[in-house]
């Protein structure tokens, strides 16, 4: 819901005002050292082959791969993909559950059963195998140790009830483990493993405000070396939550702040980790999109049903990437792993794939154009073929992004187009856009009218109206089309404002969106201190 600020009478004076209403740096931003480029790829006798095929597919080396095993990984799990990894010169990324042989939750693996050091045998032969890994190929290796704890699927959730709704228990679980591991480890390999802290991208119901709360699960800066989360988007999949698809909260940097705002909430917004953690260095864990339709899975497509996006996956690489790459939400993402499988929940398919596993016995060709998406999208320099040491990655002091309105008496928002601002749109690519509604502090009116409108190259002006339509109008004369009016903002909410693929009447150049919320019957042209504005330009 916005509205180009060159629309209105008073430009400057008005966009200085939006201005002071954001909120300020708590300190400068570090400069950047880079982002380093991994993937998730499916496990197969001939892993080597699939991870040189994947880089090639990319046209760049990806410096980490993530690896999933059970607490008492074997043979398939440890050693064999461990030596495949390290033969490719990458470093592996153990994601390493706390539950049964499946990885799933179990009463053998409580939280408090690796306090009382039951399992503390199967923590040191882990040890050991990390320590010869180092020992032969020199690489550091990253333990992404009982990850997503903040939602049922993991063994080490607290809500189970074995766990004992203890998040207590699980931050001792936490710090046991890491501790037993260090003491079969000298100094110098020690320095050489990079414990991770990874949760979901959002909390489950039960127990949000108390054991699926993230920020109540920090095991604390002495055990934790790098933060981060993991996110994908699965398009209609339910687990996306009420109204709000998986597809907007990757796709828009909202979800940074706060995801899942309003009725659900539990969001984890990455500068509030950083906040949290002291400004640790963080990861995207596993990074990916399913397709708009129509299938290329495969064989398994063939079995049960599938999900899809609103949204292309090349558009939404290209955008993500585009985001990671130069937005501030970002500043502290020094990692970022593409989920390179065909994942499958509740009996349904989830393709997040980029290039075909040449190995995985049953899987479609991803279409090329998907392919290029990708390789395009991690061209940009920010992200690396070379490995950061954890002093290379530490950005330092917290900053506070500018995106975050302070409380006001008056309803506010944020809106957030798909491609960043001063970025460029491909013609034929999808264009979209997402807003998050703020209340007004007590006491404050919460009715408006809200706006969006675009400033064209030549300067025509076009106000949209759900559902598609975008109306022209002139500052001299006649009313503004309204998106909405009379909406009352009693509570956080979010939503996407609309979807489009720019046609070919479209001229190529600078264009800008605008939004804003105003008082009921007032005139968007008189401007306001919501005044939001993005500038992209429209390439063929």
């Amino acid at each position: 819901m916005m509205i180009y600020s060159g629309i209105f009478r008073g430009t400057a004076a008005l966009l200085s005002l939006a201005a002071a209403l954001l909120s300020p740096s708590l300190s400068a931003a570090p400069e950047r050292p880079g982002i380093m480029l991994g993937a998730f790829i499916p496990a197969t006798w001939e892993y080597d082959e699939d991870i040189e095929a994947f880089d090639e597919a990319a046209g760049r080396s990806h410096t980490h791969i993530m690896i999933f095993c059970h607490f008492k990984y074997d043979f398939w799990e440890g050693p064999f993909l461990l030596e495949k990894v390290g033969e490719k010169e990458k470093s592996p990324v153990i994601c390493w559950q706390s539950g049964d042989i499946e990885g799933r939750p179990h009463p053998d693996y409580s939280n408090a059963s690796f306090i009382r050091g039951e399992h503390d045998a199967v923590i040191k032969d882990m040890a050991q195998q990390v320590k010869r890994f180092i020992d032969r190929f020199g690489l550091p290796v990253y333990i992404r140790w009982a990850h997503e704890p903040n939602i049922k699927s993991s063994p080490a959730w607290p809500g189970h009830k074995w766990n004992n709704r203890s998040v207590e228990e699980y931050i001792q679980m936490f710090r046991h483990v890491h501790t037993v591991f260090h003491k079969e480890l000298d100094e110098a390999t020690r320095e050489k493993v990079v414990w991770t802290w990874s949760v979901n991208y959002f909390g489950s119901r039960e127990g949000l405000d108390t054991y699926s709360d993230w920020k109540r699960l920090y095991p604390g800066d002495d055990f934790v070396d790098m933060t981060g989360l993991s996110g994908l988007n699965y398009g209609d999949h339910p687990t996306a939550g009420p109204r709000f698809p998986v597809t907007v909260q990757w796709l828009y940097l909202p979800i940074l702040r706060d995801m899942m705002a309003g009725e659900y909430g539990g969001g984890v917004p990455l500068r509030d980790m950083a906040r949290l953690t002291g400004g640790k260095p963080q990861g995207i864990f596993e990074f990916g999109s399913v397709d708009n339709g129509p299938s290329y899975a495969g064989e398994l497509a063939r079995s049960m049903p599938e999900y899809f996006s609103a949204i292309p996956k090349a558009d939404w690489i290209r955008q993500g990437y585009d985001a990671l790459a130069n937005t501030e939400e970002f500043a502290f993402v020094r990692l970022v792993l593409w989920y390179n499988d065909i994942a499958t929940s509740d009996d349904v398919l989830s393709d997040y794939r980029v290039s075909r596993n040449p190995n995985r016995k049953g899987e479609g060709e991803v279409p090329e154009h998907v392919t290029r998406a990708y390789r395009e999208a991690i061209r940009d320099p920010v992200f690396l073929d070379a490995p950061l040491t954890l002093e290379e990655m530490t950005p330092g002091g917290f900053h506070r992004a500018r995106s975050m309105p302070v409380p006001r008496t008056y309803p506010q928002h944020e809106f957030w187009p798909s491609v960043r601002d001063g970025g460029t749109l491909r013609r034929g690519e999808t264009l979209s856009a997402a807003y998050f509604l703020h209340p007004p502090s007590a006491g404050g009116r919460s009715r408006c009218d809200a706006y969006v409108a675009a400033r064209l190259p030549a300067g025509d002006l076009f106000a949209f109206v759900p559902p598609s339509r975008w109306i022209p109008f002139t500052l001299s004369g006649g009313s503004v089309p309204a998106a909405r009016k009379g909406l009352d903002v009693t509570g956080e909410s979010r939503g996407m404002a609309f979807v489009m693929r720019p046609g070919e009447g479209l001229p190529s150049g600078s264009y800008t969106i605008y939004s804003i919320l105003v008082p009921p019957g007032a005139d968007p042209r008189g401007g306001g201190p919501d005044l939001r504005e993005s500038r992209f330009s429209l390439a063929d």
